[in-house]
């Protein structure tokens, strides 16, 4: 919103809403292959893929949703650090007043996000901890009302600085300019990250490595023996499980105190998720299915709707990966402060 500005900011989150519920709302058709009613059912994303679609798309949906995963294991553990970071910086703020030197390095905290996430990968599958996503739930709500009563608060309290119905000012300049329309982009991007499907914490991931591992081999004590380090409990754990998962957490950690740039990687982010998973797929699995006829009007309206959204995520990924560029170019691991 503050790039986009009021109006364009408002417009904007109203038709990825309108997009996502649209494309959703085809995509639950597709839950059911060859008829919505009593067709086979698809289980998952990547099954309901391969129902209507055949092998080929099915490795480019598994393409998009794995890296999607792993780039969102990195966007969340700098997300988690800059938060701890920020709440830091409130309370020395608060203590010391806001003329004192309140700087944090965000590389701490991203390693001590790191270790306690090697701990919570090794819990169970997802149909064993319902409650974690019940805690995930009421902590989306809590934060989500902590920052409305926030903002609530400081526009009581009078002025909250100057706002415009463009966003954001950065000057008149060719290179302000350009530089505007890159955050106007990774705003979009940020935007497109909020609206596509929801996901946990990286167990598909770890789902997919240990059940081709264990196929891939079965007579491995490495990696098929389940170990029960609790005496009379039923968690247990492999040692592959063990190690891969471990393994993980530290490279997404890494990855994260490298590249610790929240809005060109959630607008990176969004850009890849949203147009294949949230449009293109829905859109052409309903297609086959309805047995949508070439160039009718319901072609043509889809087909328009998937190839706006292409354009948008192609503009949106430039201008991340620029986003991104240009913060390497001035960030120094270990050195640069929040």
């Amino acid at each position: 919103m503050a790039q986009l500005g009021w109006v364009a900011g408002s417009i904007t989150l109203f038709l990825f809403a309108a997009v996502t519920y649209y494309t959703s709302a085809l995509l639950a058709d597709c839950y059911r292959s060859d008829d919505a009613v009593t067709g086979k059912r698809n289980y998952t994303y990547m099954e309901a893929v391969q129902s209507y679609l055949g092998s080929r798309q099915v490795w480019f949906c598994g393409l998009c949703q794995y890296v999607n995963l792993v780039g969102t294991a990195i966007g969340y553990t700098i997300t988690a650090s800059i938060s701890a970071a920020a709440l830091y910086k409130a309370d020395c703020f608060h203590k010391n007043g806001h003329s004192a030197d309140c700087g944090v390095y965000t590389t701490m905290y991203m390693a001590v996000f790191g270790i306690s996430q090697i701990v919570f990968s090794q819990l169970p599958n997802l149909h064993e901890i319902a409650w974690l996503s019940i805690l995930a739930a009421v902590m989306s709500f809590s934060y989500s009302a902590i920052g409305v009563g926030l903002a609530l608060a400081q526009t009581i309290s009078g002025p909250t600085g100057k706002t415009t119905m463009g966003g954001t000012e950065i000057g008149v300049d060719v290179t302000n300019s350009a530089q505007k329309i890159w955050l106007t982009l990774q705003a979009l991007g940020n935007i497109a990250f909020a609206y596509s499907y929801s996901m946990l914490y990286c167990q598909p991931i770890y789902a997919a490595v240990e059940s081709w591992a264990a196929a891939r081999w079965p007579g491995s004590d490495f990696v098929v023996r389940q170990y029960r380090p609790f005496a009379g409990g039923n968690f247990s754990v492999s040692m592959f499980k063990l190690v891969w998962r471990t393994a993980f957490v530290a490279v997404s950690t890494v990855l994260a105190i490298l590249m610790p740039f929240f809005n060109a990687i959630l607008g990176l982010l969004g850009a890849l998720a949203f147009w294949p998973l949230t449009v293109y797929f829905p859109v052409e699995m309903y297609k086959r299915q309805s047995k949508v006829e070439r160039f009718s009007k319901k072609w043509v309206v889809l087909q328009s709707l998937s190839f706006t959204c292409f354009a948008v995520t192609v503009a949106v990924t430039v201008a991340s990966v620029q986003g991104i560029t240009q913060s390497l170019n001035n960030y120094v691991p270990f050195k640069t402060k929040l």
